[in-house]
């Protein structure tokens, strides 16, 4: 049987199995008062059955080898930046998104699938062009580094929400970043499960230079 793969989850979910309760053999949120499934020991065929099946959008539990490295990624990021809320340090220099990757092991995820990610309405290279004339760092700001990334949400109607910096720098540059682009309030097409919209949770890189 085919094992499952590049699974993409709508946002890494902060419950987990320990916070689930169990009825009748199944795996019950209560946050969120949807079933979750858990796919960890499933094969491709069982999944597409549950997907196919389901008439809601499906939540699951998934080993990280099981997921895309797009959300993996995203994961990771989100990790380094719950441990920076935690310190008064700032994190070392941005590394390239492929480095920053979670070891494929018996970590488990849980999160809605989307079958289709979000995409800016006008496309990725419009999105970056926009995000470039928008951000405008100041002349005396010289020290920051070369690259940050930014997370926010797209929401059931395309727009971007809860917009943070993951890794950047100072709290001046992350201000800046932050309030350009809710300036811009580009929208997007939003992820979908089944033909349902679902909110999800994006990542990306920006590269920083001074005029």
């Amino acid at each position: 049987m085919e094992d499952i793969q590049n699974i993409n989850l709508a946002f890494p979910c902060d419950q987990n199995r320990g916070t689930l309760s169990k009825k009748d053999q199944q795996l019950h949120c209560a946050k969120c008062q949807h079933q979750v499934h858990d796919f960890t020991e499933k094969n491709a065929k069982e999944l597409n059955n549950e997907v196919i099946n389901a008439t809601r959008p499906v939540c699951g539990i998934f080993k990280a080898h099981q997921l895309s490295k797009s959300f993996l990624k995203y994961a990771s990021l989100s990790l380094l930046a719950t441990a920076t809320a935690c310190s008064q340090d700032l994190l070392p220099e941005p590394a390239p998104v492929q480095e920053i990757i979670i070891e494929e092991g018996n970590e488990e995820f849980l999160g809605i699938i989307i079958e289709a990610s979000p995409m800016p309405e006008a496309g990725f290279e419009q999105f970056y062009k926009s995000l470039s004339e928008a951000i405008k760092l100041p002349k005396n700001l010289t020290d920051h580094p070369a690259k940050v990334y930014v997370g926010f949400m797209v929401n059931t109607n395309g727009d971007m929400t809860n917009i943070e910096v993951l890794k950047g720098g100072s709290e001046e540059l992350n201000k800046i970043i932050i309030d350009a682009i809710k300036g811009l309030n580009y929208h997007f097409k939003p992820a979908e499960q089944k033909g349902i919209k679902v909110e999800s949770r994006m990542v990306v890189p920006i590269t920083l230079k001074n005029e």
